[in-house]
């Protein structure tokens, strides 16, 4: 998973004013777009163009909420991961901690084993 950067950055220019704080990529991206369209509305020749920036600004909202919840959704699902590995790692140690004590046992057995052997050979003499 990519580390996502987080910027805040706010600006106001004549009645406009646009704060955000989120992903750069935003800011790399479209940021530079809504500053050439506000540019652009600062032109008297060009007074009818708000309609179509403020539609542009309402999908720069829609794409930020839905990446938001997108990153949300993936963190959640990170948080879920790390516990779930956390409960397996917990299982692995416990299961590691009876092989060796089955080990252990065994060794014991084996090395008692001949001892015994000879105990009943020799109490049959």
């Amino acid at each position: 998973m990519a580390d996502f950067i987080t910027a805040k950055v706010k600006l106001a220019t004549g009645g406009i004013t646009l704060e955000y704080e989120g992903n750069e990529s935003f800011l790399l991206a479209d940021l530079p777009k809504f500053i050439e369209a506000v540019t652009a509305l600062r032109n008297p020749d060009l007074a009818g163009s708000a309609s179509p920036l403020r539609g542009t600004v309402r999908d720069f909202y829609v794409t930020m909420e839905a990446m938001s919840d997108a990153l949300t959704a993936l963190r959640t699902e990170l948080d879920s991961l790390g516990e779930i590995s956390e409960m397996e790692s917990l299982r692995l140690q416990m299961a590691m901690d009876r092989l060796s004590k089955l080990m252990s046992t065994l060794s014991n057995l084996l090395k008692k084993m001949p001892d015994t052997s000879q105990a009943i050979v020799s109490n049959l003499k």
